[in-house]
């Protein structure tokens, strides 16, 4: 029952990323205590996977070149806007966040509504579970027409800065 849950939430997020076109990337640090930052890459997640060999060979190459210095690799994940790099990653995660949630509202309430479609006795006007739902649902949408102005604010004061 857990997979399921987390199936779907990894499906309304991918959709949410979809829909704002935002691609997923990552910042690899190779990182010295003694030395500090020793290399940097940054790619898109789904090219980290498929050259992960050249990450470690990089890692190894350092690793012999300072033998006695602790060399770490760190693996930080951010959000991208299809062209435009903005700095904004938590802005992203709370908008990508916010539409999951309203998608995840609106099945609930189908799902509520068709599991009540047989009953007699079912009046959705004054069912309170519903009306409740449905008031969520009105502040999750404001937070994500919110979260959108928010960036479109960043993103116009970012361009006019340039």
């Amino acid at each position: 029952m857990a997979a399921d849950g987390i199936y779907e939430y990894l499906k309304r997020q991918a959709k949410a990323e979809k829909e704002l076109e935002v691609e997923r990337w990552a910042a690899i640090t190779i990182e010295s205590k003694e030395r500090g930052l020793l290399h940097r890459y940054d790619l898109p997640v789904h090219l980290t996977e498929r050259w992960e060999w050249v990450i470690r060979w990089r890692l190894a190459k350092l690793i012999c070149k300072y033998p006695k210095d602790n060399i770490r690799r760190y693996y930080a994940p951010y959000y991208k806007r299809k062209g435009v790099y903005m700095g904004y990653n938590e802005d992203f995660s709370t908008l990508i966040s916010a539409k999951a949630q309203v998608t995840k509202a609106e099945n609930a309430i189908k799902n509520y509504l068709e599991s009540k479609k047989g009953d007699l006795f079912f009046d959705e006007e004054h069912d309170e579970d519903l009306q409740k739902a449905k008031m969520k649902l009105a502040q999750k949408k404001a937070n994500v027409e919110a979260a959108e102005k928010r960036m479109v604010e960043k993103y116009n004061k970012a361009i006019k800065n340039q």
